[in-house]
């Protein structure tokens, strides 16, 4: 999975390992929008919960005792050198001089718009700060997808860091995904069709355009139609079924 090899580009499949998909949801582009969804989110998660590692708050108190102690930007940009602020900006991998010059700014500006700041200097620079160099690891790294097999699972990313030394890794978001969308969520065992043991079900027919397929237990004796949300990798599917789909029959019916 962790390999800039990976060739899913888009999820354009009728039928993928843990279940088909519907024609519906396939002309409407439905995975690949909400694919898109889970990885912004996942990919915001991750870089925020990055900076925030190192933009705390003791990163922001003491930028904000050395602007204090600065009479403009030049000095401040002095004044921090040799000091743990350079060394968190320095390991995020952004432009240190221009991610102190955007503080400076923002900082100023609150200051003159609001006339002066209480003590709570934390409370008040914690979210601005942390939404800035959010914005600026984004500029400043060039993020790479790796996508999974199917539009619910988790990506991985490749990141390439834009500044001397590009320094590159690979970061798995499985930790920041929402799992929402899983195919796990819906089972066979869900469904109350009959009070008898259905655990022999095989899927027999399988149609794209209703998003249903159809389904066979032998020692019931009962076939019944279910969602394709109720299909996962572990379903069976029936050997008629799989011999009707080879290749061999499919060639010879030409």
């Amino acid at each position: 999975m962790n390999k800039l090899s990976n060739v899913v580009n888009r999820y354009d499949d009728l039928l993928y390992e843990s279940r088909p998909s519907s024609l519906n949801e396939f002309i409407n582009n439905k995975y690949n929008d909400v694919h898109n969804q889970l990885y912004q989110d996942a990919l915001n998660k991750f870089i925020s919960n990055l900076v925030y590692k190192y933009i705390d708050s003791e990163f922001i108190y003491s930028f904000y005792d050395i602007f204090n102690n600065s009479n403009n930007f030049d000095e401040l940009y002095s004044n921090s050198i040799n000091t743990n602020i350079i060394n968190s900006l320095n390991t995020l991998g952004v432009n240190i001089k221009i991610s102190l010059k955007t503080l400076y700014d923002t900082t100023l500006n609150y200051i003159n718009i609001n006339n002066n700041v209480n003590d709570n200097i934390y409370l008040i620079f914690d979210g601005i700060y942390n939404d800035i160099i959010c914005k600026l690891y984004k500029r400043y790294h060039k993020i790479i997808e790796i996508k999974n097999s199917e539009y619910w699972m988790p990506s991985s990313i490749f990141i390439i860091d834009k500044i001397a030394p590009f320094n590159k890794k690979v970061i798995d978001l499985s930790n920041y995904w929402n799992m929402i969308q899983s195919n796990d969520n819906s089972e066979l065992s869900d469904l109350k069709i009959t009070n008898e043991n259905m655990d022999d079900s095989e899927i027999t027919e399988i149609n794209y355009v209703s998003g249903k397929a159809k389904l066979y237990s032998r020692t019931n004796d009962i076939e019944y139609e279910v969602p394709f949300k109720y299909l996962n990798e572990n379903t069976n599917v029936s050997d008629e079924m799989i011999l009707s789909n080879s290749f061999i029959t499919k060639y010879n019916a030409l």
